[in-house]
């Protein structure tokens, strides 16, 4: 496994080279630290979804989804879950990959992976919503960011019934 940098955006080449298929086009590296350990010695179950929200993050940040302070759009996380596959453990480097695999006009939702050496460690899934900053009324998902999902292979779901 190639050395990589921690907590730069990583492209479908570099994840790649890592062995991690498609269709993953974007990716985080990082490395376990002695306080994401629980007594068993491996990763504790809380902390996998501070890696996610910084790999999500991340990837809005990579795919110019605007969602900062002085924007007029909020994004809510309304619902996630999380599968574990494989322990990890301290020392080991890993790369969260984050793809969107679906929208609607204002919700979306995100799938994740975590890989160690190529080797599938964790999935999850998240489902957003986009809301003003009252944080109580829905705004549409901008332009650009439906264009970028769909680049990731989303499937617009806009005009199919719930």
């Amino acid at each position: 496994m190639t050395v990589l940098p921690h907590l730069v955006p990583l492209a479908r080449a570099d994840l790649a080279a890592q062995g991690i298929p498609e269709p993953w086009t974007f990716g985080r590296a990082d490395k376990v630290r002695f306080g994401e350990l629980d007594p068993l010695n491996h990763v504790n179950n809380a902390t996998y979804p501070g890696w996610i929200e910084t790999a999500r993050i991340g990837y809005f940040d990579h795919i110019g989804f605007d969602r900062g302070a002085d924007s007029d759009l909020r994004l809510v996380l309304i619902a996630s879950s999380l599968r574990y596959l494989r322990p990890i453990h301290l020392g080991d480097s890993y790369i969260v990959c984050v793809r969107t695999t679906s929208f609607r006009t204002t919700s979306f939702t995100t799938e994740y992976a975590i890989y160690v050496e190529g080797q599938l460690c964790t999935t999850a899934e998240a489902a957003m919503v986009c809301l003003a900053p009252d944080i109580v009324t829905k705004r549409p998902i901008p332009d650009h960011a439906r264009e970028a999902f769909l680049r990731d292979g989303a499937q617009d779901l806009r005009d199919t019934p719930l």
